[in-house]
């Protein structure tokens, strides 16, 4: 049976108001324990199934390198997604930080190409009979709450005590701001990307926080 927790959340939309947003506890489940409950009950031996596994993984990078959106029944569609490799991000961010004019972060726009691409993720949406079927099979009970996280300070003292963690660091990252403020994760890091003075580099768990 599969447990849920309930958390608590400030309403973005209405302030000053908190909502309730449910997730999952999820257990890790390997490689190896998963592929011993598919052969169970089957004729198929366990390295069977892994090999067949392993060359669907094979033949689903194969043809999305090629421009593919694939298709499984039971599973979902699959497509790849592209974005701009870490030097040409390094390349943008440096011009945008540096005085130039239109004209020449126009010509940087102009000179990425092919080779300032790279495959950033692979895209799922899965088949409605996963979503149907795992629903069918979903047993739930409670396994507790997250209460909201409130700050002990103001907002304006959480930028004070931002820009006086950068006087004596060099960077400063999310779980820093979170420590020095109480705040939860997301609020801590929408707030961070706002106090005027602190600028930012790098994205998700990499990016880190200097003064400017």
């Amino acid at each position: 049976m599969a447990r849920y927790i309930k958390r608590e959340m400030v309403d973005l939309n209405n302030p000053g108001q908190t909502i309730f947003t449910y997730r999952m506890q999820t257990m890790p489940m390997d490689n190896a324990d998963f592929i011993e409950d598919c052969a169970r009950n089957t004729t198929f031996s366990g390295p069977e199934i892994m090999g067949i596994l392993s060359l669907v993984a094979d033949q689903l990078a194969k043809r999305m390198a090629r421009g593919y959106s694939v298709t499984i029944d039971g599973l979902g569609t699959f497509k790849a997604q592209i974005g701009l490799t870490r030097d040409a991000r390094k390349r943008l961010n440096e011009e945008a930080s540096s005085p130039t004019t239109d004209e020449s972060d126009d010509s940087t726009q102009r000179s990425l190409n092919a080779r300032s691409l790279e495959v950033t993720g692979i895209l799922w949406k899965p088949a409605k009979s996963l979503v149907r079927d795992t629903n069918c099979e979903c047993r739930l009970e409670r396994g507790g709450e997250e209460p909201l996280r409130k700050s002990k300070y103001t907002l304006e003292e959480r930028r004070a005590r931002a820009l006086a963690y950068l006087e004596k660091h060099t960077v400063m990252r999310v779980s820093d701001y979170v420590r020095l403020t109480g705040l939860s994760h997301t609020k801590a890091a929408k707030e961070l990307n706002n106090i005027p003075g602190v600028k930012s580099e790098g994205s998700r768990s990499s990016k880190v926080f200097f003064a400017e």
